[in-house]
């Protein structure tokens, strides 16, 4: 494959070459997926899905991970974050 590029490559160049193959990859999406992304949120008002087939143009790394947990966290902080006491009372942590 490197030949039909440079011609003139020479493999005693190689100081050292590795191959590295993953069972499983990050599967290509179908086109035009940003527009039937599952959302977060459902019809259920307390039920919140929150998984990595919502990224879109993303690799999968533990930062984007991270990123969307802490964003969501942030978005919905009010909602889950609110405990109703017996007496009615509400405290927000």
């Amino acid at each position: 494959g490197v030949r039909q590029m440079l011609p003139d490559f020479d493999e005693n160049s190689i100081e050292s070459l590795h191959v590295n193959r993953a069972y499983k990859v990050q599967p290509l999406q179908v086109l035009e997926y940003s527009k039937i992304v599952p959302q977060v949120n459902t019809k259920h008002p307390n039920l919140y899905i929150l998984n990595t087939s919502q990224f879109v143009n993303a690799t999968l790394n533990n930062n984007e991970v991270v990123g969307a947990v802490e964003q969501f966290f942030k978005a919905n902080r009010d909602r889950l974050c609110k405990e109703v006491r017996p007496d009615g009372d509400s405290n927000v942590g």
